[in-house]
Order: C-alpha cells, then structure tokens, then sequence
C-alpha cells in the first residue's frame, strides 16, 4: 500500500523478470484499471530503458481507498500470458487542503451616484 495526500502523486515502475530475475519484454503496452477514479487517476505508462514502464498515479482531489490494477501480457507470441500488477492507494486529505480561511477583498472607494 502507498500512503499520500490529496495534493500528491507517486511514481511508480514496473517490470517484467523471468525466472532468472532477468527483464523480459512484453507484448504492447500495460493495461491500467481504477477501482475508484474519483480518488486517483492514472494516465499510460511510458516505456523506459531494459524493458521498464514508468508511470505516475496522481490524486483527484478527494481522500479514499483506490486499486490501480496493471495488466500486461508476457507472452510474446501468439498467445497470452497475462501478469497483473496491483498497487492500493490510500488517499488522505491534505493538511494544506483542509484548512479553510475566508478572504474578503475590497475594491476603491466611489461616489454614490
């Protein structure tokens, strides 16, 4: 689980390892899945050096508990293998967010009609 605030976003990467714990590719590109996109969103991963994807989940604004689900298929063939990735978001809300000030402003002093 990553803990962070409705003003944050986190990094994330992601990588596929054969049994040798070495980087394999995959065929296209990550899927992304948002149990809740009220509290995160995600936008497509981008693909790094030796076969790694970087993406940012970001927050939306209200706190709450959020799955950000990846598939990817690792099978470079015909077929499909698919491999899923789950990252628990947990959202709080922002100490800077729930202060509330009130801000009155006045303009320059006219003549009364």
């Amino acid at each position: 689980m990553v803990d962070f605030t409705t003003e944050q976003q986190v990094p994330i990467t992601l990588g596929v390892v054969d049994g040798m714990n070495r980087p394999v590719d995959i065929d296209g590109s990550p899927s992304i899945a948002i149990s809740d996109p009220t509290v995160v969103s995600m936008d497509a991963m981008t693909k790094g050096d030796n076969f790694v994807w970087n993406g940012t989940i970001v927050a939306v604004g209200i706190e709450g508990v959020a799955h950000v689900v990846i598939t990817v298929d690792a099978d470079l063939g015909e077929g499909v293998e698919n491999l899923i990735g789950d990252v628990l978001c947990n959202v709080t809300l922002d100490p800077r967010t729930s202060e509330r000030t009130i801000v009155v402003s006045t303009g320059t002093p006219v003549d009364k009609p």
